[in-house]
C-alpha cells in the first residue's frame, strides 16, 4: 500500500474500502472473463485446461 494522503482513522477507513471496492470489481471482471470463455469451450466440446487461462 502506498502512503494515504488523508488524515484520520476514519478517512483512512473509508479510502481503504474504497480501495477494495476497486480492486474487487477488476477481480470480479476478469473472473466473468475466464468463466465465459471456459463455457465457451465447453459448448464447442473441448476440455478447458490451464492453458486456456493464459490471456487473462
Amino acid at each position: 500500500m502506498r502512503q494515504v494522503m488523508v488524515r484520520g482513522l476514519k478517512k483512512i477507513d473509508q479510502l481503504f474500502v474504497l480501495s477494495m471496492a476497486a480492486y474487487n470489481l477488476v477481480r470480479m471482471r476478469s473472473l466473468g472473463q475466464i468463466r465465459a470463455q471456459w463455457q465457451y469451450l465447453r459448448q464447442r466440446g473441448q476440455k478447458p485446461t490451464p492453458s486456456h487461462r493464459k490471456g487473462r
